[in-house]
């Protein structure tokens, strides 16, 4: 994949993100964040095809898969965090990979 692809992908990724989060806040079911793991899953695996040696990946792995059971409550610091790592990648591929 090209860069350009990369930044397509997490574009995409990050907005089926905020839809998972919207759509748990109205939630009642108890499955306020059905899809999060695998979308979290995928990220990992595209930050990891960009570069298995950004630097990005260390703090993914010990961060994000296992933060967002799809039964548990609101947690505004994890959501702020994962959406934090998505914007940082795509800051990235913008400043520092070549297109």
């Amino acid at each position: 994949m090209k860069t350009n692809e990369y930044k397509e992908r997490c574009v995409g990724l990050l907005d089926e993100f905020h839809r998972i989060i919207e759509a748990g806040k109205t939630d009642r079911s108890g499955l306020k964040y059905e899809g999060m793991d695998g979308l979290l899953r995928e990220f990992r695996h595209l930050v990891y095809a960009f570069d298995k040696n950004l630097p990005l990946n260390d703090e993914l792995n010990e961060n994000t898969l296992r933060i967002f059971p799809p039964y548990m409550g609101d947690n505004e610091g994890d959501i702020e965090r994962i959406q934090g790592y998505m914007n940082f990648f795509i800051h990235y591929l913008d400043d520092y990979a070549y297109f």
